[in-house]
């Protein structure tokens, strides 16, 4: 049986589920950064290191360009950290929403429980009275 809050609470799931799966790309995102920019500052030392034992290899302009390269990495993965930051920010606003949904949905059942209760209730009242009215005849 279909309740009021279903749908809503279908979408608000999936919409959490999405965030979850946006966040775990971009968690991905910044650890290959993380390792392009390690690779980057490892490949510097391997340089360094080649050009101090053979002073006839130029190194200077792969030192150069490696440097420039991992400069901009660490721009890209400050931008991706604050893009992550922001995406679970609003992660945690959806699921503050979509718990305040549930929380509607349970209120809901709650109270359609209460007037199905106060019903059946009454009837049986209204059934205990007309028989004592009978009776009393």
């Amino acid at each position: 049986m279909s309740r009021p809050y279903d749908t809503v609470l279908r979408i608000r799931r999936r919409e959490t589920d999405d965030y979850g799966i946006a966040i775990a790309g971009a968690r991905e995102q910044l650890d290959q950064l993380g390792r392009a920019i390690a690779s980057r500052g490892e490949e510097m030392k391997r340089q360094g290191h080649a050009s101090v034992a053979d002073p006839l290899l130029s190194s200077h302009a792969y030192l150069s360009r490696l440097r420039r390269e991992r400069s901009e990495l660490v721009k890209i993965e400050r931008h991706a950290d604050a893009a992550l930051d922001a995406l679970r920010d609003r992660a945690a606003q959806a699921f503050a929403a979509m718990r305040a949904t549930e929380e509607s949905a349970d209120e809901h059942e709650q109270e359609v429980q209460r007037a199905v209760g106060r019903k059946e209730q009454s009837e049986a009242d209204d059934l205990a009275g007309s028989r004592l009215v009978r009776n009393r005849r």
